[in-house]
């Protein structure tokens, strides 16, 4: 486990990931491959963000961020060449062991610029232990974890925890939002005293989708429901929110326009302490 420093992560998938891999390589001569960049994505039964750094050196690593240390704290993975074996249908990463346990990797291309992963942990005896899928997207042009470092660097950071209350929603709340079965970052900055924000932080893009409201377009319904209309035309324009618990945030995004719904999303949200 490796606790991260804001700084060093935003260096890390902001600038120097981005020059080291702008030329696109495979790492393997099989039938598919791997391709050097950065791919991310987010895990949504731990609600962890995978990135998979592939290198032209070589040399690889797989980073897991907890989103409820706002990205600041998870494990690294490193492995080269050796450890990726590819078919004509897929490519499989196998981890070097650690504490008796191993992950492997199952990864499939899907459309131009994603992978589809199968995560598997085994035991010694090569059991699986756990399994999950997700999305990795393409980072060429841009990353969701630099985008939301970026955004909530460290004073920002603190000055929105100390708003933290077991009876309002105020302080800074990192989750996912699902739109047509894909989770993505989502951040939920809320001030009593000015601009607060619903931001969505895209998989591969150098942009945000944002929205932003004041405290007095927020409202709580009788039965402890919380609404909150905000201000973008096409983004997010209706909140329908319920507290789970002091640190956990549930609810549904949707837009209205000209009497017609848009879009539609479920967020799940956990207070950043």
């Amino acid at each position: 486990m490796f606790i991260y420093s804001t700084r060093r992560l935003i260096a890390l998938f902001c600038l120097s990931f981005f020059a080291q891999c702008s030329q696109v390589q495979a790492i393997t001569s099989d039938s598919i491959s791997l391709k050097a960049g950065l791919w991310e994505g987010i895990e949504s039964s731990t609600l962890h963000y995978r990135l998979l750094e592939i290198g032209n050196d070589g040399r690889h690593k797989f980073h897991s961020l907890a989103i409820s240390s706002a990205l600041k704290k998870g494990s690294t993975y490193s492995f080269t060449n050796d450890d990726v074996k590819c078919t004509n249908t897929e490519c499989v990463i196998q981890f070097p062991t650690t504490n008796d346990n191993s992950k492997r990797l199952i990864i499939t291309p899907y459309l131009d610029s994603s992978y589809k992963v199968l995560e598997i942990s085994i035991n010694n005896t090569m059991q699986p232990l756990a399994q999950t899928t997700y999305q990795l997207d393409s980072a060429e042009t841009g990353s969701a974890v630099g985008s939301f470092l970026n955004t909530y660097k460290d004073p920002i950071k603190k000055s929105l925890i100390k708003l933290n209350s077991d009876t309002e929603i105020f302080g800074l709340w990192v989750g996912k939002l699902v739109m047509d079965d894909k989770p993505q970052l989502l951040s939920f900055a809320v001030y009593p005293d000015r601009q607060s924000n619903f931001t969505l932080h895209l998989n591969g893009k150098s942009y945000v989708n944002s929205t932003t409201f004041m405290a007095t377009d927020i409202s709580v319904e009788e039965r402890g429901g919380i609404h909150i209309k905000t201000e973008h035309p096409t983004f997010a324009n209706q909140l329908l929110i319920n507290r789970v618990s002091s640190s956990q945030l549930r609810g549904y995004m949707y837009t209205v326009r000209k009497s017609k719904t848009l879009q539609t999303g479920e967020f799940w949200l956990l207070r950043i302490e």
